[in-house]
């Protein structure tokens, strides 16, 4: 059986994901925050400090799933767990500017 995801479908639609299906997303103690959470949001303030005018999908899911300083990393490091955030949708779609 094969389902569909409709709101994959959705054109203007960007979803990102703390991981794949068959991961756990893992919390961040010192951080209060979910670590997806965490890492989005200081993606966000370091896009924002390096003044970029446009920051789409992908600027945000390269620092996120950066392998030495985003989420699998430190999934790995404190929790000794895979944690792969995921994006579906035009990565190139921008969401902050215009």
């Amino acid at each position: 059986m094969e389902v569909k995801n409709a709101v994959a479908n959705i054109p203007n639609a960007v979803i990102m994901t703390s991981s794949k299906g068959t991961e756990v997303s893992s919390w961040y103690p010192d951080k209060k925050h979910s670590m997806f959470t965490y890492f989005f949001l200081e993606s966000v303030k370091d896009l924002l400090t390096r003044g970029k005018d446009k920051v789409t999908a992908d600027d945000f899911y390269r620092l996120i799933t950066d392998e030495n300083e985003g989420i699998p990393y430190y999934a790995k490091r404190m929790h000794g767990r895979i944690q792969t955030p995921q994006i579906i949708g035009d990565k190139s779609k921008i969401l902050i500017g215009q």
